[in-house]
Formats: C-alpha cells, structure tokens, sequence
C-alpha cells in the first residue's frame, strides 16, 4: 500500500501556536488545518484514492475535556459510504486505511458490480482478485447459456427446414457425449462416501440401498458404479465409522472458528423406547452440537449420577469450557452444587427456555386460562373431525379473507407454548366461525350425528350442542384475553430458544416479561379475578428468583453480561425509556455481578479478580477512553433501531414486550458485546482480562 503523509504540525506546544476560529471554537493553527483539509490532510497514490473516494469526508472535532485540543486526540474522520449510508466508520486522525476500506467494500452487497470490478483491475489485495475470478466465472457461465440457447433454436430451425439432417444430428452429438466409463476404486470409494451422507442426512433405511429400482437408477446413472455400490451392512457399519469421524473434526472446527470458550449442555429424558438417557451437547454462540447420548440403564436419575458424568466429560479439558447448562428441576441444582466445588471457575446455569416453558405451564393451570384453552382446543379439534364441514368454512372464509386463509390446528394441551396460536387461529376466523350453525352442511352433519348412539347410550350429537353454546357464551372474550397475556410470553420463548443469543438478552426480555404478568393488557384483566392477577404475579417472580421447590432463573452471569454488554442496554433504555430502564438495573445490584466475576476466577477473591474489578469500575465510570466510545454506541444504536421500531405492527406497539424481542432480534446486525470489547485498541492487560 502507497504511503500516507499528512501534515502533523507542531503539536508539541500547541499553546504557543495561534488560535483561529472553528465553527465558533478557537483552536490551535495545527487542528485548524486538519479540519479543513480533506482526509486531515493525508494522500495516497492514484488507485487507493479511488477506493477512499467511495466514501463521503465528513471531519468530526471532538471537543477537549480540559486543556488545549490536539490534532491527535481531537480531530476524527467519519466515513460513510456513497452506497450504504448504514456503513458509516468512525476513524482516528490520520489512521485512514485504504486497505481495510477496500476490503469492506467488496463485502458490501451494496457496492454496484462495476465499481467493485473497477477496483478489482487495479488492485492486487486477495479480496479483489476473489471478486475477480468469481466474476469471470459468473460472466463465463453466462455466455455458456446464450452459447446454448443460439444451439437450441439453430436447432429448431433446422427441425423445420430439414427434418432428417435434425435427426442425424441429434444421433450423432448422442455418440460424441459418449465415452468409456471407467471408475477407479478411489473415486468409488468418493461415491460411497456421499451416498453414505445422503442416505445418512436423510434417514433413509440402508436396506434401500439393495431395492433392485434403486440398483436400476445408479446402472442409468453410472454403469461403472454399480459393482461398487456398497451393501446395506457395509453403509451401517465403515461407511458410518468414516462419516461420523469426518463429521467430528468438521464439528471441531466449526466451534474453533467462534471465540469464546464452550458451553456444555445436558438434558435427560425418555426416549421412544422407554430408555432412560442422558444426551450431552456443546455449544458457542451460533453453533450448537451433539456429543452423545447415554443410556442410564438402571442407574438411577440422581444428582450425583449426572454429576458423575459430567464430571466424566469435562475431565481433563474443563479449562475450554464456560458453563454448563441443564434444566431447572431439583435434581439439576443439587448436581450444580456438587459439581461447583470441583469446578470453581465453570459457571453452572439453568436452561432459559426450560424455565420459560414452565411458566407457561403455570400459568396454564389458572383455572379461567385453562378452562378457555380446553374450550378453544375442543373447537378446533370438533371442526377437523369433519371434513365437509371445514371444506364448507374455509370456503366461506376464502370469500371473507381472500387469500389469507388460516386453517385450523390442534396442538396437544400439553404444548404450552402453542396455546396462544391456537386460540389465535379461532380468533380469526370468528368472523366465519360464528355463523358456522346457520350452514347447511352443518345442519346435515348434526342431523346424521343426532341420529346415532356412541356405544354408552348417549347421542353423538352432544358435541354439536356443546359447540354451539361455546359459541354463544363468552369465549370470544375469554379467548382475546388469553392470546393477549400468552402471546408475548411464547414470542420470548421463541426467540430466546436460538443458538445465537447472547446471555446479555435474558435479564430484559424476563424483566419485561414480568412486568408484563404484573400489569397483564387491558383484555386479560377483564377475565381474571384478584386472586389470578395475584397469582401471575407470584408465578414471574417464583420462576425468576426461585423458591425452596423451584429453581429461579436467574444467575449472576445474566446480570454481569447486561451490564457488560453497551448494545443491549443502549437498545433496551431506547425501548423502556429512562425512568423504566432505571427499574431494570434496580431489580439486581453490583453484588451479583462482582460474584459473576469472582465464579470466573474460580471464586478467589486474587489478583486477576482485582484487576478484573477495577477495569469494570472504569468502564462504568466511563472513564480511560470508555467515555466516547459507549458514546458512539449510544448514538449507532439510537440511530439505526429508528427504522426497526417502524417495522412493528401497530397492534404490537403498546406491549413492551412484543417490541423489546422485535428490537433485540434486529440488534446483532449492529452490533453485539463481543463485537464492542473485541474491537478496543486494547492498550492494558485489564482491558484484554476484562475482553
């Protein structure tokens, strides 16, 4: 890369040099020229000033907290590019890279084609001779087509003019594409290697690979292969054994690619067979796999076997590892207890998702709650039973809906998490749904109905009247108020159960979810009494801070990643508004944070957990440069989740809920804690500790 020059002026007494005015501020000679001069006065050759050329010059003076501004503390150049005003990058003075800017311009989707291939001509960087190989391969491919579509109507021109030439020809180009096939036991060996995947992937039975239809179609496909094709006891077993032990070091380096270090995650439970098993999963942010699983036998299910094995897994690599996830039951604490003292410095939570399913659950039993998801359960399951008559709604509901048709769905009472979206689907198709009676292929189904017996004596019938009084009672009400206080609970669910959210995300999205069973909508406490609206508050405090039977959410880490992590506060405080995000950081101390760090190292209260200590005193305090940092930050947040907040729908907008996920599931593409803490100039051993 051409070097940089700019004028640096003499800065090593700047009070000596003389003031000129700056928008209204005196400022020394040296800073004046900087924020007059294009790029702070720097240059380069004529190819890197193409590429710096793509960006809008905007000079930024940073006022001096005491003393006299300097050109290198004080003046900043913030480039936003010509094409994506999104990128916008904040840089220090004569700090421009055109190398750094090149390369994010060709991963910006945004750059039209012909300048990244302008760019690509010239430069020499491994970004742009990619850019350029790939596009003389799309450019080939594309001639390749027209090549064979000017073929195609040569071709049919022909047909027409000289019908026997056509055919010859076809015969001939047939013999032209023919060659000898030969196959080399190292290429069948590839064969088998991606048939076994295939078949694997799939879950198709290995014995199909014996059906004499499937033999049939490789013969068609490639002769030579057909005496190689392996057998369904070869697929089962060294065709098995070389794609499980590929797919373990592709797994290895999936998860060396994330940084940070591992979370261990085990879950037991029955299998389809009635076996008792343990399955074992690791994970980072993004990523999530499958280690194994082991069958209890008849071992039983007590914390001490489960802290045996993980005990077992962690063993003599435990110093890659994080934390260790498990459910939130009884047994699951106790084995955290004995394993903490093994394990100082692992962090031992319980399962986010785990424990939102429960609450659900909890709050699925109040009776009115419970009473109305059976009722809604029932009318959906009465209109799937009988097919003409769900043929003759959905028919009237094409005419009232067009082409947004729903249809119903049943989901097991036991499936918490979906009682909202069944209650939903009836909801909207209310408007049909309540004329349902007046039909006469309901008419005709009820009469056939009438006149039979069920093997009790009791007329079949009687769901007929059942569905017709639920119609003329109140469950419409009921059911609004139902889908207004689940729905934003499962939608937290939902989000909050991905592999690539950040543990800084569950302490707001819980908090606000409390908040939201302590003053439920509008709807929802029209159908509840005092002793339900008590109760929903008792069952989000229960299942957030615990009780002597049930395990609480929250850990100490949550606490300790929310304050670490400038996006999600920022993003959160945008949502909630000053006074209530004040509310957020009351409902835990420093306490819990400083035992978040003190769990990492391995519960000493030593040197590491000291400088530790300190350096987050500076971060809060914003002091050491945090100060305009966490400053951009707060401005990059505000800025870019204005138009998030725009994309939430109206009837989502009164609930904090609803918006808080909406934000938060938009918020990585800005940016992330990890991201904040790997990009500081890292210029202390505490700054790097505390990363």
């Amino acid at each position: 890369m051409a070097s940089a020059s700019s004028p640096q002026g003499d800065e090593s007494s700047p009070c000596t040099q003389p003031e000129v005015d700056w928008k209204g501020t005196k400022v020394p000679k040296a800073v004046f020229d900087a924020l007059s001069t294009k790029y702070r006065g720097q240059t380069w050759g004529k190819d890197l000033s193409y590429v710096v050329s793509l960006f809008d010059d905007v000079v930024e003076f940073v006022p001096p907290a005491h003393g006299k501004p300097t050109v290198k503390d004080n003046v900043r150049t913030i480039l936003t590019s010509k094409y994506d005003p999104a990128f916008c990058t904040n840089i220090a003075y004569n700090r421009i890279n055109p190398g750094k800017l090149l390369v994010k311009v060709f991963k910006n989707q945004n750059v039209p084609e012909d300048v990244k291939l302008k760019l690509a001509t010239v430069s020499k960087a491994e970004c742009a001779v990619v850019f350029k190989k790939q596009y003389d391969l799309k450019r080939k491919s594309c001639e390749d087509s027209n090549s064979d579509a000017l073929k195609a109507i040569e071709n049919e021109c022909l047909e027409e003019e000289d019908p026997s030439v056509f055919k010859e020809n076809a015969r001939q180009s047939i013999l032209d594409a023919r060659s000898v096939d030969v196959l080399s036991e190292g290429e069948a060996a590839v064969l088998n290697f991606y048939l076994a995947c295939f078949f694997f992937i799939c879950r198709i039975p290995f014995n199909c690979v014996e059906n004499p239809f499937f033999k049939r179609f490789i013969s068609a496909v490639r002769p030579a292969y057909t005496k190689f094709l392996p057998s369904r006891r070869v697929l089962s077993s060294t065709c098995l054994d070389d794609v499980y032990e590929e797919t373990l070091d592709t797994t290895e380096a999936l998860l060396n690619r994330v940084p940070g270090k591992e979370t261990l995650g085990l879950d037991g439970h029955t299998n389809v067979r009635g076996r008792g098993t343990v399955n074992f999963t690791r994970m980072k942010q993004t990523i999530s796999t499958y280690v194994k699983t082991i069958f209890c036998k008849s071992r039983e299910h007590t914390a001490a076997f489960h802290a045996e094995l993980v005990q077992a897994e962690l063993e003599d690599r435990a110093d890659k590892f994080i934390a260790v996830v498990a459910d939130n039951t009884g047994n699951m604490k106790a084995m955290f207890s004995i394993l903490q003292k093994i394990f100082t410095a692992l962090f031992f939570i319980g399962c986010c998702v785990h424990v939102l399913d429960l609450l659900i659950e909890d709050i699925a039993k109040i009776e009115v709650i419970a009473d109305t998801v059976t009722d809604f359960h029932f009318i959906s399951s009465f209109m799937r039973r009988h097919g003409l008559l769900t043929e003759a709604v959905m028919q009237k509901a094409a005419q009232v809906f067009g082409n947004k048709t729903r249809s119903f769905r049943v989901f097991p009472l036991t499936r918490f998490a979906y009682c909202y979206l069944m209650v939903n689907i009836c909801l909207y198709n209310w408007p049909v749904l309540i004329d349902v009676p007046k039909m006469p292929e309901y008419r005709l189904v009820k009469a056939k109905a009438m006149s039979r017996k069920k093997k009790d004596g009791t007329s079949c019938g009687a769901d007929f009247l059942k569905f017709e009084s639920l119609l003329k009672g109140d469950i419409k009400t009921r059911g609004e108020g139902v889908h207004d206080l689940l729905r934003p609970i499962s939608s937290a669910l939902h989000f909050l159960e991905g592999d690539s959210i950040p543990p800084s995300y569950i302490l707001p999205v819980y908090c606000m979810l409390y908040w939201h069973l302590v003053n439920p909508p509008s709807q929802s406490k029209d159908i509840l009494d005092v002793d339900s609206l008590d109760c929903l508050k008792r069952i989000g405090r229960e299942r957030w801070l615990g009780t002597s039977e049930k395990v609480g959410l929250r850990h100490n880490l949550h606490c300790a990643t929310f304050m670490l992590d400038p996006y999600v506060r920022a993003a959160v405080k945008t949502v909630l508004g000053d006074e209530q995000f004040k509310r957020l950081e009351r409902s835990f101390n420093e306490n819990n944070v400083l035992a978040a760090f003190k769990n990492y190292c391995g519960g000493k209260s030593d040197s590491k957990y000291a400088r530790i200590v300190a350096e987050y005193s500076r971060f809060i305090a914003q002091d050491g440069g945090y100060k305009q940092k966490l400053k951009n930050v707060n401005m990059l947040v505000k800025l870019q989740l204005g138009d998030v907040l725009k994309e939430v729908e109206d009837e989502d907008k009164d609930n904090k809920l609803l918006v808080l996920v909406h934000v938060l599931r938009s918020l990585r593409s800005i940016g992330t804690g990890v991201i904040f803490w790997q990009g500081l100039d890292v210029d202390s051993a505490e700054q790097e500790l505390l990363a």
